[in-house]
C-alpha cells in the first residue's frame, strides 16, 4: 500500500473514531441532560400525553391537568390562581416549567423521575395509563389565605412555619399573577400574557418569600 492511500484510510479511521466517540458520548452522558431541556419541544409534546400531578393543599388540587380535545391532551390549570402562584409556578408549552414546585419538582409531576422507576414498571405491567406523580403540600388553606388577606395590596411577602417541624403553613407573595395566563392552548394569549408579565416593573412573578430582594423579618411584638 502506498504512502497516500495509507494516510487517507489513517484519517478516515480517525473521522470514524471521532463519530463514534461523539455519539457515544451523547447517548450516554448528555441523553438526560438534552431529553430535559426546556427548549427540547419533543420531550414537550411527550409530556402532554399523560396526565401531570396534582399538586394538594389540605387535600384539594390548586394546581391540576384537565383532559381536552386539542392535540395536545391535557391543559394545566389553577383552581385558586394567583393565591398559590408563587407556590406552584406555572406549567407551559410555550415556556415549559417555571416559577415553583413545577419547576423545581418536574420530574416527579411528569412522572420521569428516577424515583418511580418501579411505579412505571408496575404501569406497563398492569397497562394502566402512565401519569406524574402528586405532592402534598404542608401549607394550611386557612393560614395561606389569612396571610393572603392580611397583606392586602401592600408589596411584599409572608411565610409560616410549624415552629415544631420546621413545616411551611404559609407563603404568600404580593403582587402575584394568575398563572393560568401562562398555560392556556391559545399561544397568542399566552405570549402576550407572557410579555406584559415580564413588562410589570412590580415583578409579580418574583417569589418575594424566597427570591428577589428578601426583607428582613419583621420585630415580634410586645407586650
Amino acid at each position: 500500500m502506498n504512502s497516500p492511500i495509507r494516510r487517507l484510510g489513517l484519517v478516515a479511521a480517525l473521522l470514524f473514531f471521532s463519530v463514534f466517540a461523539s455519539s457515544t458520548y451523547i447517548m450516554f452522558f448528555q441523553a438526560k441532560e438534552l431529553y430535559n431541556h426546556q427548549g427540547n419541544r419533543r420531550t414537550l409534546l411527550a409530556s402532554y400525553d399523560r396526565e401531570r400531578g396534582q399538586i394538594l393543599v389540605g387535600g384539594d388540587a390548586v394546581a391540576r391537568s384537565t383532559a381536552t380535545k386539542d392535540d395536545l391532551k391535557w391543559e394545566r390549570t389553577y383552581p385558586q390562581g394567583e393565591l398559590y402562584a408563587p407556590l406552584t409556578g406555572y406549567f407551559s408549552f410555550i415556556y415549559g416549567a417555571g416559577g415553583g414546585l413545577e419547576s423545581a419538582d418536574d420530574d416527579l409531576l411528569s412522572g420521569t423521575s428516577d424515583k418511580l422507576f418501579y411505579r412505571r414498571i408496575s404501569e406497563l405491567i398492569s397497562g394502566r395509563q402512565p401519569a406524574g406523580a402528586s405532592l402534598d403540600l404542608t401549607i394550611n388553606p386557612d393560614a395561606q389565605k389569612a396571610a393572603y388577606d392580611a397583606l392586602g395590596d401592600q408589596k411584599g411577602a409572608v411565610v409560616a412555619l410549624d415552629p415544631r417541624t420546621g413545616a411551611i403553613l404559609a407563603m404568600v407573595s404580593k403582587p402575584s399573577y394568575d398563572p393560568n395566563t401562562l398555560t392556556s392552548h391559545n399561544l397568542n394569549s399566552v405570549t402576550a400574557a407572557w410579555k406584559q408579565l415580564n413588562a410589570d416593573a412590580n415583578k409579580p412573578m418574583v417569589n418575594r418569600a424566597i427570591a428577589g430582594n428578601l426583607y428582613p423579618p419583621a420585630p415580634s411584638s410586645r407586650s
